[in-house]
């Protein structure tokens, strides 16, 4: 293939010489130098052709044995996290493990901390309400003494969720809500609340009313907050009622998820506050139930079983979760 090439190249100068030859000793000389340039640029020729084939070979040939251009030994690999034998289902297997791994009901903010069974079922939803959490009317306390009739949802909240059960915002304004402690202070830690009321037959038995609230908080350690404020607002001062003479007194206590409270109003104290009341608190998961039975006019018995009726609100609250035996 040089010899081919170099006669070519030979003749071309040859043809372009020969368009302007001159003559005598002068011409003689010039075509002699002309003679050794072309055997020069010949030579070059060939080299480059001859260093060209071998460069495109080894190209080749690297490229057919490691299934990627490597310009020189020293070049850097560039590797991928997957194998060339790697299963083509390696991939969506993982993520649908992964998936599984994190289902909501694993992490579950009710569960945490809880030791013993729970009926865990129900996601808490401050807009959907859930009968099993509830008490009914006979299960209030002192049913048998004020024979309890649910109230319409529509005389104690501005939004109807059910006939009996209405909703309240974390924002609703209480003049009063429980008996020791700030409503403007306690609802913002909620996400809102449900509430359910009853009043006692006949009417004109007097000014009595027993309700139920089911506070909702974002998670459990929100409602433990809430719970643990509630606690702290009852003690001897409790909003300054105790200054007029009132009575708040600790009557039940389930350690650090319940407790009861009776609060009786002396003979001169504030014209709006009851003659009694008593109080429920019960925490469950990321809900606190409260239950409370107003007297205004009168007084009811001093001596009554609140672990009854804890347990009673615990069993009712378990739907939401949290440590229920």
């Amino acid at each position: 293939m040089s010899e081919d090439f170099e006669n070519a190249l030979s003749d071309a100068l040859d043809h372009v010489a020969q368009a302007a030859r001159p003559v005598g000793p002068d011409a003689a000389r010039i075509r002699g130098r002309n003679r050794a340039m072309r055997q020069k640029i010949a030579l070059s020729a060939v080299s480059l052709v001859l260093v060209a084939v071998g460069a495109t070979t080894a190209f080749t040939l690297t490229s057919q044995h490691n299934g990627a251009p490597q310009l020189t030994s020293t070049t850097p690999r560039v590797t991928t996290s997957a194998s060339e034998n790697d299963s083509p289902s390696t991939a969506p297997t993982q993520t649908r493990t992964q998936t599984t791994a994190s289902s909501p009901a694993s992490s579950s903010p009710s569960d945490t901390g809880s030791n013993t069974s729970t009926s865990q079922s129900i996601s808490a939803d401050s807009h959907q309400v859930e009968t099993a959490a509830w008490l009914s009317a006979s299960e209030m306390p002192f049913a048998s003494t004020m024979a309890w009739k649910s109230v319409s949802s529509s005389t104690i909240s501005e939004q109807q969720l059910t006939t009996t059960v209405g909703y309240v915002a974390n924002t609703t304004s209480y003049q009063a809500l429980t008996v020791c402690g700030d409503p403007s202070k306690f609802l913002p830690q909620t996400v809102g609340a449900q509430v359910a009321a009853f009043d006692s037959t006949p009417a004109s038995t007097g000014n009595n009313q027993a309700t139920q609230y089911v506070f909702f908080f974002s998670n459990a350690a929100a409602a433990q907050q809430g719970y643990n404020w509630l606690r702290t607002q009852y003690t001897s001062n409790c909003s300054g009622i105790t200054s007029t003479g009132a009575q708040v007194t600790q009557v039940g206590s389930e350690g650090s998820t319940g407790m009861a409270w009776l609060t009786q109003k002396a003979s001169s104290g504030l014209p709006d506050l009851p003659m009694y009341e008593r109080e429920y608190f019960v925490l469950r998961g990321d809900t606190i139930a409260y239950v409370s039975v107003t007297s205004y006019p009168h007084t009811l018995a001093k001596s009554y079983d609140d672990a009854g009726v804890l347990s009673t609100i615990a069993g009712h609250l378990c739907v939401y979760g949290g440590s229920c035996s």
